[in-house]
């Protein structure tokens, strides 16, 4: 798990690069296919969705949305934050989808003894993307739980140069991406709450 492409996300005033963010969320469908496989091909899906209409607007635009926060407000200025596709409801969806792997992430590194993670994955989804979801999405997710991989299958598929699984470097990984996303999220969500745009 590489940690670099998330960590640079920030410039000065906590403004988020574009095109940094979105090469950073471009590999996480990857990370999450190699943990959990088909149990997370619906949220693997939805983030590179997601990635694709924001990377879309950007490219309209590209000197005026250098940075989320000003992709945004070339929305909010011509009052097209809620028009089909656009880059505020992808954002606001793939902030949703950010804050549900920082959570799946730090939940495998800390579930020590933990071998079934189905459980644990719903929790996940509990505190995060339940809410957004309709009935349909949810059955989706309940179903996909009983196709997660047990915890240590999952370690086994992130360790290093035939590294033991139990290697303390992969959890230590998992914990710094994760907090690394977590902090993103953070600042996205404070970015809409400060605008007045839809949470």
């Amino acid at each position: 798990v590489s940690t670099q492409s998330t960590g640079d996300l920030f410039l000065k005033a906590e403004a988020i690069p574009t095109v940094a963010f979105l090469d950073a969320c471009a590999a996480i469908p990857k990370l999450l296919m190699t943990i959990g496989g088909k149990a997370v091909i619906t949220l693997s899906l939805d983030i590179s969705n997601n990635i694709s209409k924001i990377q879309t607007k950007q490219k309209l635009h590209p000197r005026k949305s250098d940075t989320l926060q000003a992709l945004i407000h070339l929305e909010i200025g011509t009052q097209t934050t809620h028009a089909k596709h656009s880059a505020t409801t992808a954002l606001l969806w793939l902030h949703r989808e950010l804050a549900f792997v920082k959570e799946l992430l730090l939940c495998i590194a800390e579930s020590h003894g933990v071998s079934d993670m189905s459980a644990k994955f719903m929790e996940c989804y509990d505190r995060t993307l339940r809410v957004h979801h309709n009935v349909m999405s949810r059955s989706v997710y309940t179903v996909a739980s009983k196709a997660v991989p047990y915890r240590e299958d999952m370690l086994r598929a992130l360790g290093h140069d035939g590294l033991a699984h139990t290697d303390t470097a992969v959890l230590t990984d998992l914990q710094t991406y994760g907090n690394a996303i977590g902090t993103v999220v953070k600042y996205i969500e404070a970015f809409y709450i400060n605008n007045k745009l839809l949470l």
